[in-house]
This record gives C-alpha cells, structure tokens and sequence, in this order.
C-alpha cells in the first residue's frame, strides 16, 4: 500500500488524473491524502469533487481556504467574491446535495478535517 499525498487540487481534474495515473495510484490498494484547495481555480471542480468523493476511504483531506469560502457561500454566512470560479457548481443539479447543510458525505464525514 501506498500513501500519496497532493496539494491544491484546485478543481484541476485533468491533471489530477494524470498524475495519479503517472504515479500508477490504485485505490484499492492506495491512499490519497490531499492537502486541502479541492476547488478553486480549476474549471472542473464538480467532476473533481465526484472523482474524489468516488474514492471512498482511500480519500482523506483536510479543509482549504478555497473549500471553505465555498461553503460559508452556500451557507449564507459570506457573500460571493465577484469574480468565483466555482460556475459549475451553481447550476450543477448536484450542488444542492453536495452542499446544502453538507449532506453529502464527503463533507460531513471525519476524512473531512478543517484547519484554521
């Protein structure tokens, strides 16, 4: 088994795929450890979410400042930024389950940790 671990993601899914297929990552095998910044500045931050979300328990991450602004916008609790990258995710039908009270279960489980 290895563990590998990433940083910044930033909704990059292309080149997330890419290097875990470089690194020949198996997560049946594998463990992935991301170091928070799923979503950001990448155009397909919903497919890497669900990617991510797919692996199950060989997914752990901690929270970034860019999935937690993300958050406190779904919630009410921050306004938008004028200019958010995260398109995709407000007209996705997904977004309501992904995000609302954080039903899903990547959000609300403890491979979720959020760091301040």
């Amino acid at each position: 088994m290895a563990v590998y671990v990433v940083g910044d993601i930033q909704g990059c899914y292309k080149p997330l795929r890419r290097l875990l297929a470089k690194a020949d990552f198996n997560p049946k095998k594998d463990q992935l450890w991301a170091c928070g910044d799923l979503i950001g500045r990448g155009t397909q931050p919903l497919k890497t979410l669900d990617y991510l979300i797919s692996l199950g328990h060989s997914f752990q991450t901690v929270l970034g400042n860019h999935d937690l602004h993300f958050l406190a916008v779904t919630a009410g609790v921050r306004p938008a930024k004028k200019v958010i990258t995260l398109t995709s995710f407000w007209i996705a039908p997904i977004s309501a389950n992904m995000c609302s009270g954080c039903d899903s279960s990547l959000w609300r489980s403890n491979r979720l940790k959020a760091l301040y």
